[in-house]
């Protein structure tokens, strides 16, 4: 793969756009995560294994997985185990960005996103993530940085994807409930969701 340009980068690693040289036409989002320990590899395998198994129009998909080594396979220390390795995560590319951006431009720009368009994000999102669930997964992590626009069209319509399982948890019983917390809190929470909304109660939130 040949990098065209970086898309985004976090705690996580870093995502590159992507094109593929056996398909010169193609792009794709490559998520780098450097690999500094068994944990930091097994999480990262098994989101890219999550992505993979998932299958929905509203999921972001995985294309591959594999290990990189960013000084080389010949060099010494690569032999020696102690190279700087990274896991490669290929994925399709939603050229749109993700919602979080989406909203940061409307916020820039004091307007927001129409209701229809809300109930139609918010639709496809339940779709997602009923099957994630039906996998005995719960995501643990949705929010607009996760959330990815695969089309917008003229009328201000989203199609959008669901991405990064990588705090999915896999419950091991049939309605047990997670008891740990990942993922943004409340008060980390971006600012477009956080407009003072008015209501018949008289509380905002």
């Amino acid at each position: 793969y040949e990098k065209v340009r970086l898309r985004g980068e976090g705690g996580f690693g870093v995502v590159w756009e992507v094109r593929a040289r056996a398909e010169p036409g193609r792009r794709f989002a490559l998520k780098v995560i450097e690999v500094d320990d068994v944990a930091t590899a097994n999480a990262g395998v098994l989101e890219a294994t999550r992505l993979a198994e998932c299958r929905h129009p509203n999921l972001l998909a995985a294309r591959e997985q594999f290990f990189h080594n960013r000084w080389g396979e010949a060099h010494w220390l690569a032999r020696l185990c102690v190279a700087p390795w990274e896991l490669c995560i290929v994925m399709e590319l939603c050229a749109e960005g993700s919602l979080w951006e989406l909203l940061d431009r409307l916020w820039d720009a004091d307007e927001s996103l129409p209701e229809r368009v809300i109930l139609q994000v918010g639709a496809q999102l339940a779709g997602a993530l009923a099957c994630i669930h039906a996998r005995g997964l719960v995501h643990r992590d949705v929010k607009p940085e996760n959330v990815f626009i695969a089309r917008r069209d003229a009328d201000g319509a989203l199609a959008i994807k669901l991405g990064d399982l990588g705090q999915a948890l896999q419950l091991d019983a049939p309605r047990r409930a997670p008891k740990s917390f990942r993922g943004a809190a409340l008060k980390h929470a971006p600012p477009p969701g956080l407009r003072p909304i008015a209501s018949a109660t008289g509380l905002s939130g």
